[in-house]
């Protein structure tokens, strides 16, 4: 058995590997806040946290601002393994397009150069006790969860207004994975821990504008505007390492299908 630690039990997530997890009664749920507190780490093989703090996103590193590491201080004489969520953002635009995990991570904006600057820094704490994986643009049931994501926001407008509003061209590409893949995925990492850093994505480039027409299919009605056609922060992962060693895949057909299935959520209830 592994006894799991799962740092910030409140965060969308977290709640989803909670739900879907095999791993779910070998699970200790803690926020963040309880994450420090005595006794919390005794018994534990493993930790991956879901929590960040409110200003790492938007302000230069700081290392008070990064709880990976100050959980990584903690468990510095322990035995257990370390799962870092880190995210697609570590890599630039110019390699965005089919970056594996030898391309150099240099951040995208502040928040990928910030889990850039985390990876490296457990990395000399954890060595080979450290799994990184780097995450596409993962797809849930967001509704009503506010948060700054594009499938948040458009369930948000979808449902309240029957539209999705874009500020991009719907031809933009994007790397998007459903979330019960992630959940495989970390699964796959707590039954076989391989180690080392892990692209965590589909690999495939779906068009924003297939996920907003495949969200309102599931809702039943609504639109697409487009308030600006540009082309921006187009990406797509390369995933063969997660492919070969954890043997996940997903296919455009699931994506379609899972954008259906979260819009038919959203409709009301007879």
């Amino acid at each position: 058995m592994t006894r799991i630690l799962v740092v910030g039990r409140n965060s969308f997530l977290a709640r989803r590997f909670a739900a879907l997890s095999e791993f779910a009664e070998d699970c200790r749920l803690v926020s963040h806040r309880e994450a420090f507190k005595p006794l919390v780490f005794n018994d534990i093989d493993c930790v991956i946290n879901f929590a960040r703090h409110p200003d790492y996103s938007g302000r230069p590193y700081g290392e008070k601002r990064d709880f990976d590491v100050q959980l990584a201080r903690k468990l510095l004489d322990a035995n257990v393994r370390y799962v870092m969520l880190s995210s697609r953002a570590v890599y630039s635009p110019e390699v965005a397009m089919g970056a594996d995990e030898a391309t150099m991570a240099v951040g995208a904006n502040t928040y990928g150069r910030n889990k850039a600057i985390t990876e490296n820094n457990l990395r000399k704490l954890f060595q080979d006790r450290l799994t990184v994986l780097r995450i596409s643009n993962v797809m849930g049931n967001e509704f009503g969860a506010g948060r700054p994501t594009f499938m948040s926001l458009a369930l948000d407008r979808l449902k309240s207004r029957q539209e999705i509003r874009l500020d991009i061209d719907p031809s933009v590409r994007r790397d998007f994975l459903p979330d019960y893949k992630l959940v495989a995925t970390l699964d796959a990492v707590l039954r076989e821990p391989a180690g080392g850093t892990i692209n965590v994505g589909s690999g495939i480039p779906t068009p924003v504008g297939d996920i907003a027409n495949w969200l309102i299919e599931g809702y039943g009605g609504g639109r697409t505007v487009v308030t600006d056609n540009r082309i921006f922060d187009e990406f797509v992962l390369n995933v063969d390492r997660l492919r070969s060693i954890h043997g996940i895949t997903t296919t455009s057909e699931e994506i379609a299908s899972h954008c259906r299935s979260i819009g038919a959520q959203l409709r009301p209830s007879d």
